[in-house]
């Protein structure tokens, strides 16, 4: 085991009549750890010795054990609460056979924390007027530490011992020792449970005896405990305020003061709750209390917990901006006394640090192309020191206070596909340390479309039909659209939200109009902006007017009366529309006909007899979606006995034409008739067909079927 051991050189003025003036130690504060972490820094501590029992006082003790046990509660007053007035004994609370002396603490530090750096630091009597040493020796004894429960030694550690000559003859030799155990710290994440045994120092009248135990924690990043930094220095040193010195002022460097209040821990060991007139000062402004800063008291302190524990100050408190001047680099501590001899060990500091923070409202945002990107930018300084010199995106915000915000409106253009909008704050503390923030926010940058088709159910109709028109809208963009719409001559529907690429079907009925044409569907939708999208499809459609023909030929035009003639009636749809249920009706009755349907363009021919004379008319007609067509044709034969009609004269100038007998078979041109719109077949005479036959034709089957008819009489031509 390798011990170093550093002797201490005080510097003391003696006085025999007079105050002794300030003396400055020859002893440097060694700085062991100085970093900005989240986090902060806590000191802990406890004693080894305690009040004596009835039996440990022995017989006759000067001050009877109460009254030391009183000064443990600060109740008492008078030498009997010091403990230089008792024989103080051990305490050892670990029920451990391999520890003379124990005593338990609890460090308490956020949950999940971890330790940056953990150092032992321990003093006591070197010597003690009477007492009861323990084995071994101070420089090299080993201590004892448990951790939540795991227990080590300390046995690599740094030991001071007083000079014996330079204390006064009153005063009793001190050492100190510390030893960084940042290690035994490293499963810790949060508080911890803390035990120290085997502090080298006797038993007896004036003896004193204790441990500390300081501990910075941090996070890895800001969260709700330490939501800025701080920055946090630990010094170590052995600066002993004796009896034959009343004050000593030290230089502590570095210090890295930025304004707000600094938390300052301090270890120091044998100071009096019973005896006043003890300071501290920094840069000349007392801490603490005025007239007893020292009084035996350690934070986190378990076992025994006791109010004054006649050994050991481990504290914090805080230290005003005033106290410590921003940019400061250099404290001076002072230590005073009027009868009070400690020795102070260990100071830790922790300065608050401004800490920029930048939340930008909306969370997401969204743009189009070469827009303009608006948000609302919140900063604010988390830390516990103000923010100088602060700009937010460009703009000047001046001077943040701690915990304090500012708001500004940031502009930025958008790119032209979706990207990252960054906004940034910087100042400075007030020590000089530069200061940044930034947020990120994600901007869409839309492209909303839209795409719509449109198909028409008939596409045929008759004027003002319905026609059903069913609509595929398509979201074609990259932004959510809400709000779609889609509307012709009548509404077709709306889709409450259409994702980027997903697509639905609307429908609606519309009247058409008196001519072909097409319907027009015409879709809108709002974009996550408030901005319009529109699109349009339409639908072709033909609007037909219904038509049926007739016409009736007969295979003479005079006849004997009752003589039986045949009829060739023809029907045709010369529309582009099947028409169903057409009828024939009218006169002769033989020739009514129910025809189911009759597809586009076709024709139907078919025959009927009856008898002379005849002047009857054929009648077609069908119901097309309520409205009545039709068509008629006239039937005439007259009788033989009616006088023919009358021979145009011939022409004065024109010879006589000789006689020439009639031809039995002479062609004579077919009689028919037709009223219906777009005129009848032509129908050629010819040959009879019998009653009651029927023919269908189309308009492609190279004219309408030749109907002939027989002549019934021959005639000649006079000669004149």
């Amino acid at each position: 085991m390798r011990v170093v051991v550093v002797l201490s050189a005080v510097v003391v003025f003696l006085a025999l009549f007079t105050p002794a003036p300030p003396s400055r130690a020859a002893e440097i504060w060694h700085t062991q750890f100085d970093a900005a972490v989240y986090g902060d820094v806590a000191v802990v501590g406890n004693a080894v010795v305690t009040c004596p029992t009835p039996e440990q006082a022995g017989p006759d003790p000067r001050y009877p054990p109460q009254s030391c046990v009183d000064g443990q509660r600060r109740s008492g007053h008078g030498r009997g609460v010091l403990n230089n007035s008792h024989r103080m004994m051990w305490t050892d609370v670990d029920a451990d056979p391999a520890t003379f002396n124990s005593s338990r603490a609890r460090v308490t530090i956020p949950d999940g924390a971890e330790i940056a750096y953990a150092k032992l630091g321990w003093a006591g009597n070197a010597r003690c007027l009477r007492g009861e040493e323990p084995p071994g020796d101070p420089r090299t004894q080993p201590v004892a530490l448990v951790v939540n429960g795991t227990a080590g030694v300390v046995d690599r550690f740094t030991a001071v011992l007083d000079d014996p000559g330079v204390i006064g003859h009153t005063d009793n030799q001190f050492y100190s020792a510390e030893a960084d155990v940042t290690a035994r710290f490293a499963a810790v994440r949060g508080s911890a449970d803390l035990t120290v045994g085997n502090i080298w120092t006797p038993q007896g009248p004036d003896c004193f005896g204790g441990w500390s135990v300081t501990v910075v924690w941090r996070f890895a990043t800001a969260v709700s405990a330490a939501p800025a930094q701080r920055r946090v220095v630990v010094h170590g040193g052995h600066v002993r305020l004796t009896t034959t010195a009343n004050t000593i002022r030290t230089q502590v460097s570095p210090t890295r003061a930025a304004g707000g209040v600094t938390r300052f821990g301090v270890v120091g060991y044998e100071g009096d709750w019973g005896t006043g007139g003890d300071r501290l000062l920094i840069n000349g402004t007392t801490l603490g209390d005025r007239n007893n800063f020292f009084v035996s008291s350690a934070d986190g302190a378990t076992a025994p917990a006791t109010l004054n524990n006649m050994s050991v100050d481990a504290r914090t408190l805080s230290v005003s901006s005033e106290q410590l001047p921003p940019g400061a680099r250099t404290a001076e501590l002072t230590l005073a006394r009027d009868e009070d001899a400690f020795l102070v060990q260990s100071l830790a500091w922790s300065f608050p640090l401004p800490g920029l923070t930048v939340n930008v409202t909306p969370g997401a945002l969204a743009a189009y192309p070469g827009g303009d990107v608006s948000r609302t930018a919140v900063v604010t300084n988390v830390g516990d020191a103000p923010a100088a010199g602060v700009v937010v995106c460009g703009q000047d915000a001046g001077t943040l206070a701690p915990r304090a915000s500012v708001t500004r409106t940031c502009v930025s253009k958008a790119e032209q596909d979706n990207f990252t909008a960054v906004t940034d704050a910087s100042g400075r503390s007030l020590a000089g340390d530069p200061l940044t923030a930034r947020a990120s926010t994600p901007v869409d940058v839309l492209h909303p479309a839209l795409k719509a088709s449109t198909t028409a159910s008939p596409s045929t109709v008759l004027p003002g039909g319905q026609l059903k028109l069913t609509t595929v809208v398509t979201n074609s963009g990259d932004a959510v659209l809400s709000g779609v719409s889609a509307r012709s001559t009548a509404e077709c529907g709306v889709i409450p939200r259409l994702d980027p690429g997903a697509s639905s079907t609307v429908e609606c009925t519309v009247v058409a109009g008196e001519e072909s044409g097409a319907a027009v569907v015409t879709v809108t939708a709002a974009d996550q902006l408030g901005g319009s999208v529109r699109t349009e499809a339409s639908a072709k459609y033909t609007v037909i007017y219904p038509r049926l023909t007739i016409a009736a030929a007969w295979s003479t035009d005079r006849a004997r009366d009752g003589e039986l003639v045949t009829i060739t009636v023809t029907i045709a749809n010369p529309s582009a529309m099947r028409i169903d249920d057409v009828r024939v009706s009218g006169e002769p009755v033989s020739c009514r006909r129910n025809i189911p349907t009759l597809a586009p363009g076709e024709r139907l021919t078919y025959t009927c007899t009856a008898t002379a004379p005849l002047n009857a008319r054929l009648i077609v007609s069908s119901a097309v979606t309520g409205s009545a067509i039709s068509d008629s044709a006239d039937v005439r034969v007259a009788l033989v006995s009616a006088p023919p009609p009358p021979s145009p004269s011939p022409s004065p100038s024109r010879p006589i034409p000789i006689p020439v007998p009639a031809t039995a078979g002479r062609r004579a041109g077919a009689r028919r008739s037709g009223a219906g719109r777009g005129g009848a077949a032509d129908l050629e005479a010819g040959g009879r067909r019998g009653g009651g036959d029927h023919q269908r034709g189309g308009d492609g089957d190279g004219g309408e079927r030749a109907v002939r008819r027989q002549a019934l009489s021959s005639a000649s031509v006079p000669v004149r």
